[in-house]
């Protein structure tokens, strides 16, 4: 393997390091992996939460992270049903 050769390797290689990234190479060289981005999603999902519970027009906070305003608002929806409940003394 010829980490300077390919980018998309290099970064892999950068990430899970060289002696990592040649063992998947050995292993799925050849194939297509597809590696999902839940984290990120995960992430942005809060922030959409976050940003309409403050008060921000769904407008502007669609148009901010890519959705649609249906999306967004489901997505403040599916994060207020799984919040925590608060506890009142």
């Amino acid at each position: 393997m010829s980490v300077g050769r390919d980018s998309m390797l290099d970064e892999i290689a950068l990430v899970i390091g060289h002696d990592a990234a040649l063992a998947l190479c050995h292993a799925f060289g050849g194939q297509y992996i597809y590696v999902p981005q839940a984290g990120q999603r995960r992430l942005r999902d809060r922030a959409i939460a976050q940003a309409l519970a403050a008060g921000e027009p769904v407008r502007r906070v669609a148009a901010r992270y890519g959705v649609t305003q249906r999306h967004a608002l489901r997505i403040a929806a599916r994060h207020k049903s799984q919040a925590p409940e608060e506890s009142t003394p």
